[in-house]
């Protein structure tokens, strides 16, 4: 098997979105797709934890944050991920996944982070450059503890993939 890294990864978002897009009735909505996204993780890199609960619930009653997929033990790779699908509109730029973002960033330095977003829709990829910028404005969030960086991993079906560091800036 191999290692998961960031390479890895960038070719595994690549490969899931072709997969997903062989199939005439591909995943409309973002459970849908978690489906396979969990399913090629685990069968690629072996060991990996679905919905791994991380920081304190906001309230009585309420659940604690969950990150989409955790590898690893001692210095674990924690996943989030976004998708849009053929028809979707706005599920990748920064302001909609700033939730994502919060519950990765909050995890200590060891710990390398992913914000993993798959793209099946049909007017073809969003720009490095574009997506990029929706990120950098987006700040670090309320709290007394450092947050650290995450790399945003991005791969449309066209054949489109990159990624770029998103680091959260103070208030």
């Amino acid at each position: 098997m191999p290692a998961l890294n960031l390479k890895e990864l960038a070719k595994s978002a690549s490969e899931m979105v072709s997969m997903m897009d062989h199939y005439t009735s591909a995943p409309t909505k973002e459970m849908v797709a978690d489906l396979l996204v969990y399913g090629f993780l685990r069968g690629r890199y072996g060991h990996v934890k679905r919905q791994h609960a991380v920081g304190k619930a906001k309230g009585k009653g309420k659940k604690r944050p969950q990150i989409d997929f955790r590898f690893g033990t001692s210095r674990p790779y924690v996943i989030e991920f976004a998708f849009r699908p053929r028809g979707g509109a706005s599920q990748l730029y920064g302001s909609q996944n700033r939730d994502e973002l919060k519950k990765l960033t909050k995890r200590g330095p060891p710990t390398r982070r992913a914000l993993l977003l798959l793209d099946l829709h049909t007017n073809g990829a969003i720009a490095k450059a574009d997506l990029k910028a929706t990120y950098d404005k987006l700040n670090a969030g309320r709290g007394k503890f450092d947050r650290w960086p995450v790399r945003v991993v991005y791969a449309h079906v066209d054949g489109v993939s990159y990624a770029f560091p998103w680091t959260p800036k103070k208030k």
